[in-house]
């Protein structure tokens, strides 16, 4: 009797166990859905988060599951190893979590879904995780991921700084009329600002005239009056025309960092659309100054249906290209002969400055641009290779979203099937 008891106990257990969790130290940013079906929960500990009383240490009762199709979660690469630099007196900055995924939902204003857990009658259970840090966060957006799709979210970069966090606050499992599964998710942006290194911040005013630049915009916010339309001003964030300097781009549907639907590359069998890579395809990039092809190794994003604010650039040679305002591209010094590619937010190009475009199969040449604009389009694309380049549209640009480090952008390569 008391080893059945025991063999009981040991089920039981076994049973609560399945599932994916991120645990007190991680926060949920990236939801795949493979292709058949099955969910894969993402994992971070950026810098602002993680670490106990001083930043001590961090947590790691983070657990996944293993199944047929691989893993249901995975813990972002370098994360657990990332070294923080903290006040000795400075307060935890981890989440409490219970130990079931009992909740359907996660509704709550301070809390995130930390783990995921398919359940024997086909539902979906949750696992609300606590954060005060979460307070002040804001909604930015609500995908709706299918069967082989992706949504990631992560740090949000602005003027070159850290500023906050997208992360995936709940998970609804929604089904079609077909019998279709997707699950919609609701993305919170998390203020997020690493404790600085030093004990006194070098403050980015300088002058007299850096501060009256400041008071000439609020007054000029104050004198429009209430138009049913507000908009809240930063520091740095002015909302004036896309040729001006400091245009702050709309995201839409908390998609950071993609391509449109449209956007074309090269593969070795022709041209597809982004709609129509899959991860393994080689499609071409570039080594060092040259042409090359790179296989595409997952996606970061893989929206069809969401809508988006894109960047829309033109060259002089007609070239056209649609990018979110967060996603690397190459500029370069119209002037300079060498090969000189700089890695810049799209948001920061300016007519004048030049890319670099794809001539023939071996060279590269250099476009000025003429014109850019803002337009809002269904479907957002973000693919991987395994350089972090890639050419589209004939023009250079990067893989990359917010985050420079390869090693993020690569948390795990993903199932072809």
């Amino acid at each position: 009797m008391k080893k059945f008891l025991t063999v009981l106990s040991v089920t039981a257990l076994l049973g609560q166990g399945l599932g994916a969790s991120c645990g007190g130290s991680g926060i949920p940013f990236r939801f795949e859905v493979l292709p058949n079906g099955q969910p894969v929960l993402g994992c971070a500990s950026p810098s602002c988060f993680g670490a106990e009383n001083g930043g001590r240490s961090i947590l790691h009762d983070s657990q996944f599951s293993a199944g047929p199709n691989g893993e249901d979660g995975f813990f972002r690469e370098g994360d657990m190893t990332r070294s923080r630099s903290r006040y000795s007196d400075a307060p935890s900055q981890q989440a409490q979590c219970p130990s079931s995924f009992s909740s359907t939902s996660c509704p709550g204003s301070n809390s995130w879904v930390g783990g995921i857990q398919e359940q024997p009658d086909g539902s979906l259970g949750v696992q609300c995780c606590k954060y005060d840090g979460m307070r002040f966060a804001t909604e930015v957006g609500r995908p709706v991921v299918h069967p082989g799709e992706v949504y990631s979210g992560g740090e949000v970069i602005r003027d070159s700084r850290q500023t906050g966090f997208d992360l995936i606050s709940n998970v609804r499992k929604v089904s079609g009329q077909d019998g279709s599964v997707a699950y919609e998710l609701t993305v919170h942006r998390m203020n997020c600002l690493p404790d600085p290194p030093e004990e006194e911040n070098e403050v980015a005013i300088e002058s007299q005239q850096e501060i009256s630049r400041i008071l000439e915009k609020v007054v000029d916010v104050q004198e429009q009056g209430d138009n049913g339309n507000d908009q809240v001003v930063q520091v740095g964030e002015a909302v004036v025309p896309v040729q001006s300097a400091g245009y702050y781009y709309p995201v839409a549907g908390g998609v950071p960092a993609c391509f449109s639907k449209d956007t074309v590359v090269q593969t070795p069998e022709g041209f597809k659309t982004m709609d129509e890579i899959k991860i393994g395809d080689m499609v071409l990039s570039i080594d060092g100054d040259m042409p090359r092809y790179s296989p595409v190794m997952s996606f970061l994003h893989r929206l069809p249906d969401v809508e988006t604010s894109f960047i829309k650039i033109y060259t002089h040679e007609e070239d056209v290209l649609k990018l979110t305002p967060q996603h690397f591209i190459y500029r370069t010094v119209c002037e300079n002969p060498q090969f000189n590619a700089e890695m810049i937010h799209a948001e920061k190009l300016r007519v004048g400055d030049c890319l670099y475009k794809r001539t023939n199969t071996t060279d590269l040449d250099k476009v000025v641009i003429t014109d850019i604009m803002v337009v809002k389009e269904i479907g957002a694309f973000s693919p991987m290779t395994a350089n972090g380049d890639i050419i589209v549209n004939d023009l250079l640009a990067s893989c990359h979203n917010v985050v420079r480090s390869s090693s993020l952008s690569h948390p795990t390569r993903l199932s072809t099937t």
